[in-house]
């Protein structure tokens, strides 16, 4: 359970110990550059892109680096990482990189007369070939059992093996939006296309990965299926009433947050009907919503707020150039954790990030 500090304590926290945020870096291995950016903002995070990764050897001596030397700083320097599969895989340009057709492989192994409808759950004695999970929730300590279909098991694991074994801490991942149609911008990157198939399909993908190891990382809260609109470029407005969200976007968090998951990532997105607010600088949707009615009680981090859909969608102009966003990312930051976001990813090269961090210091 996280533990609720007086304001006052946590900003002091962030300035004088652990800054909450999650950042990049330049290049393949540490530099003195690099250093000095970690030793300037002590993140609690380190985000590895593509352009980190250059062979295994490589990027499993990184990320060693990065952690010793926050070490070095008294801070434990967390390493994540995108690997929904598919489109969106940070390390399969590795040779070593394991088989894993994720999504797909969940989407095919779903059988719909299999699930219980009660609880979204796989029936264990419905189809030969399963792998029985029992985990433990983090926050009330009860023991989970889920039950996952064994080729999806065989990929997922190997899969969050092959992370771990390189040093990775944190997958931001699963995708637990609803891909709602063909037009849906999830739609390759959902873990399902309907409130049972999603749910049940993000349950067994939270419980293979954090067996294996690998804290999970439930995105976009509060649910990016019903657009096909691309936060990395504009707004995205989904027009839904609370009650109807609640009885079905809402169900594939739920089940994440049943099955442990250690964080949940907020978009940047509008539900006009809800809130007025982006979700990822929403009081309403973190506070209210996700800590209140939804229970939760893991980490919370925003998308990266470098993305169009947040700096349109919060009055910020509309100029996308270096030094003209680097004067707004400060409030942003302040915005974020105000709303009650425990962290905030932001990837600029190192250069950009230190000028942000020294203002934003001064703000939190």
């Amino acid at each position: 359970m996280l533990c609720q500090y007086p304001q006052e304590a946590v900003n002091k926290y962030y300035q004088e110990v652990q800054s909450p945020m999650f950042i990049g870096i330049d290049g393949t291995y540490l530099t003195e550059q690099t250093q000095n950016l970690l030793n300037e903002v002590k993140p609690r995070g380190v985000i590895l892109v593509s352009e980190n990764v250059a062979d295994y050897e490589q990027t499993k001596s990184l990320i060693t680096s990065i952690k010793d030397y926050g070490e070095t700083l008294g801070i434990d320097i967390k390493i994540a990482t995108d690997e929904e599969g598919s489109l969106v895989a940070r390390l399969k340009k590795l040779p070593e990189y394991p088989e894993y057709t994720s999504p797909s492989i969940y989407v095919q192994s779903y059988y719909s007369d299999c699930i219980n409808s009660t609880d979204s759950e796989l029936m264990p004695d419905c189809q030969a070939g399963t792998q029985k999970v029992d985990t433990e929730n983090p926050y009330n300590h009860n023991e989970i059992t889920t039950y996952i279909p064994s080729g999806v098991y065989e990929q997922e694991i190997a899969h969050t093996q092959f992370m771990k074994d390189l040093g990775i801490d944190i997958n931001f991942a699963p995708v637990a939006d609803i891909a709602f149609g063909q037009d849906s911008i999830m739609i390759n990157r959902s873990l399902g296309y309907d409130v049972s198939q999603s749910s049940t399909n993000v349950g067994q993908y939270v419980s293979v990965q954090r067996d294996g190891g690998i804290m999970t990382t439930l995105k976009h809260f509060p649910g990016h299926g019903r657009t096909n609109y691309d936060t990395h470029f504009q707004i995205a407005p989904i027009y839904l009433d609370y009650a109807t969200w609640l009885d079905t976007d809402a169900k594939p968090f739920v089940k994440g947050i049943e099955k442990g998951s250690e964080y949940i990532m907020t978009g940047h997105l509008m539900y006009p009907d809800i809130d007025n607010n982006s979700a990822s600088v929403s009081s309403k949707w973190i506070k209210d919503v996700l800590r209140g009615e939804l229970n939760y009680e893991g980490w919370i981090i925003t998308d990266d707020i470098k993305m169009q859909g947040m700096t349109k969608a919060e009055g910020f102009s509309e100029s996308s150039t270096a030094s003209w966003n680097n004067r707004y990312y400060p409030d942003m930051i302040k915005q974020s954790l105000n709303a009650g976001n425990n962290y905030v990813i932001l990837i600029l090269s190192e250069s950009d990030m230190l000028d942000v961090w020294q203002v934003t210091q001064s703000l939190i």
